[in-house]
């Protein structure tokens, strides 16, 4: 009931764009995509989900008149293996002038997820929105925050039928 319909990865020098347009026959079926598996990382042998996604898990909700969704955003270069195993405490905290340029890169490093729905929006945290196009932006710095303070960044929206 699922179909990705377009998919684009483009790596940059620091930079990693992923695009997913999917179709669906019913919203509800939304709830089985695994948003882990859209990671920018290598996929894991024999189709096992790769480690490091940047998504916790999509929560899908409904009742007689709305729909919701919600999920996790977790930080992607703090995620075990997302950046290739560079070991406790993350990017940032390699040494000599490997860690100065990535402490300089992340400090600069941002994330955003849009959502491009053609249902009647009723409720969302989105930072910002065109049309009918939710959009969260994230910097990591944020998200850095966040996590030592234990918590994550919840995308969540919810929508009429």
């Amino acid at each position: 009931g699922v179909k990705l319909e377009r998919y684009k990865a483009n790596n940059g020098d620091l930079n990693v764009d992923v695009a997913a347009l999917l179709s669906f026959d019913h919203v509800k079926k939304l709830s089985q995509i695994d948003m882990d598996t859209v990671s920018p990382g290598p996929a894991a042998p024999g189709g096992a989900k790769a480690d490091g996604g940047p998504f916790g898990g999509l929560n899908f909700k409904e009742d007689a008149k709305t729909f919701s969704f919600s999920t996790k955003f977790d930080n992607p270069a703090a995620a075990q293996g997302s950046m290739g195993g560079m070991g406790e405490g993350g990017p940032e905290n390699l040494p000599g002038k490997t860690g100065q340029v990535m402490r300089k890169a992340l400090d600069r490093a941002s994330f955003k997820v849009s959502i491009d729905a053609p249902f009647k929006v009723l409720e969302h945290n989105a930072t910002q929105v065109r049309g009918n196009t939710l959009i969260w932006k994230f910097d990591y710095k944020a998200m850095k925050a966040m996590q030592e303070n234990g918590k994550s960044l919840e995308i969540k929206a919810r929508f009429a039928k």
